[in-house]
């Protein structure tokens, strides 16, 4: 599968095209703000891309130096029913590049395509 970056043309995806998004905040003092705000982000890029938001996956306060949290190992256990799984950025998989790579790999053998919604949308 082809990772997708940055902004798109809108031509990737489909009405039939089912996604989900994930968001991650690292530290208690990250607020439940910035899940919804990488939510809308992820929202809006699946909106530019004719992709349907199924499923809404998170881990609030969870490090990205840990691997395997629950929002994400759910989102992932779960892969097989999603086309497309939306993520602001990469490091929200993990903040070891390793780490966020074999997630991104474990995503794109389920049969997922992944797509990075960073900087499509200007958040308040």
């Amino acid at each position: 599968m082809q990772l997708i970056d940055g902004p798109s043309s809108g031509t990737i995806g489909t009405p039939h095209l089912r996604a989900a998004i994930y968001a991650r905040c690292g530290a208690v003092r990250q607020s439940l703000r910035s899940i919804e705000d990488q939510w809308r982000n992820c929202r809006v890029r699946a909106g530019r891309d004719g992709l349907e938001v199924v499923e809404a996956f998170s881990d609030i306060a969870a490090s990205g130096a840990v691997t395997g949290s629950g929002g994400l190992e759910a989102m992932l256990a779960r892969a097989d029913e999603f086309d497309v799984i939306v993520i602001e950025t990469l490091d929200r998989l993990g903040r070891d590049p390793a780490v966020a790579n074999a997630f991104r790999d474990r995503i794109e053998t389920s049969g997922c395509e992944l797509v990075i919604s960073a900087n499509v949308a200007a958040v308040p």
